[in-house]
């Protein structure tokens, strides 16, 4: 329930009749339901509320300049509560976490909405046919996609959901509908390097450019992997491929890069700045 606590002074909202009290249910026809909901609508000039106001359905319109304040107080309810991770990542960080630290280093997020806000990484293995409806509606880009592998048994391999069979299709379907998208591969060796790296470069770059930029970064590994499958750190041999791979597909193309642990795992001096463009993956 969105029911609204108050009022910014001066809200478009409170002056066009809206009230302490009403129950927003829907927007413009669409349903509300979170804060993104809210930044969407406040982008609009021209809003229709559908509110319940003492158990009776009311219609209050509201006009204001674009991207103007709505200025309400709905308390905490619209808050982002991260969508959870579906997915059982053979290298997932958060499994190789020590113990009793603070509880909130051990939510496992996969949230489309946090990729969209945040810059948050995730695999779309939990969304549903409405949510991909929402994405395309809102025109939420860029989106920040873990992608690990093209191809689909490797990538099932890797994240042990099912649900990933489909991603490749559903990437394309967003960039069908102009949906812009940034990727990442977390390489393993043996499971995802080699030609099936080849492969992934491949097949993403042919999105281009609704999927604008590629990072790899090799696999993190800590002391704390007890009971987990089984991953060696990437080797020397490893390292210095996947390098070599990388920097030939890159060529004249400014789209891909191997992460900075690389280089320094292998030795190699770093690429200079201007070779990472306006360094999309910065924080990969």
């Amino acid at each position: 329930m969105a029911i609204i606590r108050g009022f910014d002074n001066g809200s478009v909202c409170r002056r066009g009749g809206l009230k302490v009290g009403d129950d927003v249910i829907e927007i413009n026809g669409r349903p509300f339901s979170d804060m993104l909901d809210y930044l969407f609508f406040e982008a609009e000039e021209a809003l229709r509320f559908t509110v319940i106001r003492k158990g009776k359905k009311k219609l209050v319109d509201i006009k204001k300049e674009a991207d103007a304040p709505l200025g309400v107080d709905f308390g905490n309810v619209l808050e982002l509560c991260p969508g959870r991770c579906k997915n059982k990542c053979v290298f997932c960080f958060i499994d190789q976490l020590p113990k009793n630290m603070r509880d909130t280093l051990y939510v496992k997020d996969d949230d489309y909405r946090l990729s969209a806000i945040c810059g948050n990484y995730v695999t779309l293995t939990n969304m549903d046919e409405k949510d991909f409806e929402r994405v395309i509606a809102y025109g939420l880009s860029p989106l920040y996609v873990s992608v690990h592998a093209a191809d689909p048994d490797v990538r099932l391999q890797m994240v042990k959901n099912p649900r990933t069979i489909t991603l490749m299709d559903d990437m394309k379907r967003l960039a069908n509908a102009g949906i812009t998208m940034h990727a990442q591969v977390v390489l393993v060796e043996g499971m995802n390097d080699g030609d099936v790296l080849k492969d992934t470069l491949e097949s993403l770059y042919a999105m281009y450019p609704s999927v604008q930029s590629l990072a790899v970064v090799p696999v993190g590994l800590t002391g704390h992997r007890e009971g987990l499958f089984e991953i060696a750190p990437l080797s020397k041999a490893c390292l210095n491929a996947t390098i070599d791979a990388v920097e030939a597909f890159n060529k004249g193309k400014g789209w891909c890069w191997c992460s900075d642990e690389f280089y320094i795992k292998a030795g190699r001096k770093l690429p200079g700045y201007d070779y990472y463009g306006s360094c999309p993956q910065i924080e990969n």
